[in-house]
């Protein structure tokens, strides 16, 4: 996997996450006037990530 880091259309800097077979996982979901502050907030969601809990949903059974 890997996260890259680019400028758009709008001259915003985005961020988004790439799997092996280059399939989007993620993305910054806004634009920033700034890399450094596109780059801060990579940053954050990395640490994050780290700290997330995993929510299993399990499936509802039909009613009989």
């Amino acid at each position: 996997m890997k996260f890259k880091v680019y400028s758009d259309k709008k001259n915003e800097w985005r961020w988004n996450l790439r799997a092996n077979n280059n399939r989007k996982m993620g993305d910054s979901g806004e634009g920033y006037k700034t890399k450094a502050s596109c780059l801060k907030s990579l940053n954050k969601f990395i640490s994050q990530v780290f700290a997330a809990k995993i929510e299993i949903v399990e499936p509802k059974t039909a009613a009989k």
